[in-house]
């Protein structure tokens, strides 16, 4: 599979520090580990240039691999607001995932809609790959060929056997469990940055 160019992720990071998305410091993770570094992927929506910037660079991906997903799906909440607007700039279907105390899910009427259908899913951030496996799982689950993972940024180099993974940026970043997180043992105070 073909990747964008080392000048786009450098392009597309230096964006995100400019707009205030990139954060240093003692952050924890939506997966538990706890890192340096924290994407506040929220703010590209902030700015419809690099929003849109971001559309691009995930249109380009699926060119430069000759992939025509029939549907876009996404994890909830970022997965599928990314779905849904890739959706509409490919003029192709979007099925919203839900989630609830049990897991992943989608409506009935959804369920049926996908059935033998190539099914393109979008992530914003990969750290442990939890979520967007489970979506993938669920997806297939439910009689779908789910093809190609986009995603903005693959933090820890995730990947699967079973589904190419296309992100813009997959410059590595430290994650740590909290038993060997070097900051805490530093004594830096852990920020929850969704608190």
């Amino acid at each position: 599979m073909k990747k964008v160019g080392e000048n786009i992720e450098i392009a597309m990071m230096s964006d995100l520090n400019k707009c205030g998305a990139i954060k240093h410091g003692h952050f924890l993770l939506t997966s538990g580990n706890h890192s340096n570094l924290y994407i506040d992927k929220d703010m590209i929506f902030h700015f419809p240039e690099l929003r849109n910037r971001v559309l691009y660079f995930f249109d380009q991906l699926l060119y430069i691999n000759n992939i025509k997903p029939t549907i876009f799906m996404g994890p909830p909440q970022a997965g599928n607001l990314f779905a849904s607007m890739m959706a509409h700039k490919m003029k192709t279907p979007f099925i919203p995932m839900e989630k609830n105390k049990h897991g992943m899910f989608m409506r009935p009427r959804h369920r049926a809609f996908i059935m033998n259908e190539e099914v393109c899913v979008v992530e914003d951030m990969i750290t442990s790959g939890g979520s967007v496996g489970k979506a993938v799982d669920y997806i297939r689950g439910c009689g779908a060929a789910p093809t190609i993972i986009l995603c903005l940024w693959n933090r820890t180099g995730y990947s699967r056997d079973d589904i190419p993974i296309l992100p813009i940026i997959s410059t590595l970043v430290a994650s740590y469990t909290k038993e060997e997180c070097p900051l805490c043992d530093e004594g830096m105070a852990l920020q929850d940055p969704k608190a």
